[in-house]
């Protein structure tokens, strides 16, 4: 669980790496030991239980701010490589996972039922400027999840952020970061670059580029339609 602190002291390390499948250091190292629905093993420390690619990355490092969360470079779930795990922000989470044109799965299945952290991930991608449709179809759920979360009727406890009050175009948005002259730039940009390697080049989140590419913002500056 994410905002809870684990002490590196508190770590049986030897019963730790006993229920992990070391391979060579460039693969994957599956969990052996107990795993959640979702394919991300757990592990007993101090009495509760944690994450264990969390656990893997304090054994690594020593320590591990709270509030970031530990993500996989190799997108699976089960490895505890430290290798292939880098700590972050939940927007980077979010920004890594849209760079890799992935979306996310915990409530595909229409019987799941949403939960504070996708509600959490939710209103990031919408405060970054993607539309509500796709918002709902990269999440799998309906828009009306989405603009219920967006606006504060549903999970408003657990997303203490600004919310979105309305669709105020280019510089004049309250959240803008661009400029009619970037906006140009990266459609300039787009018929020669990626929209990963457009926000590198600018130091710009992915999705802000991709909302200007899809024409979900700047499209009275660029021209394109939804």
């Amino acid at each position: 669980m994410n905002g809870v602190l684990i002490h590196y002291r508190d770590i049986n390390i030897d019963r730790f790496w006993i229920k992990v499948q070391k391979e060579a250091n460039n693969i994957c190292w599956p969990w052996l030991g107990g795993r959640d629905k979702d394919g991300y093993g757990y592990f007993c420390v101090a009495g509760a239980s944690r994450k264990a690619h969390r656990v893997s990355y304090i054994i690594a490092h020593g320590i591990l701010n709270p509030l970031f969360d530990v993500c996989h470079t190799c997108d699976n779930p089960s490895c505890v490589n430290p290798i292939h795990l880098w700590a972050g922000t939940s927007r980077a989470n979010i920004d890594d996972m849209l760079q890799k044109d992935r979306s996310l799965h915990g409530i595909r299945n229409p019987k799941a039922r949403l939960t504070a952290a996708y509600a959490r991930k939710i209103l990031s991608l919408v405060n970054a400027g993607l539309l509500q449709k796709n918002v709902a179809a990269c999440i799998g759920c309906n828009q009306g999840t989405v603009s219920a979360i967006a606006t504060g009727r549903q999970w408003s406890a657990d997303t203490k952020q600004c919310r979105v009050l309305g669709r105020r175009r280019g510089s004049r948005h309250p959240r803008a970061r661009l400029t009619e002259d970037t906006a140009r730039q990266i459609m300039k940009m787009y018929s020669r670059n990626s929209p990963a390697e457009i926000a590198r080049a600018l130091e710009l989140p992915y999705p802000t580029v991709y909302s200007v590419i899809s024409g979900q913002t700047w499209s009275h500056i660029t021209g394109i339609n939804q």
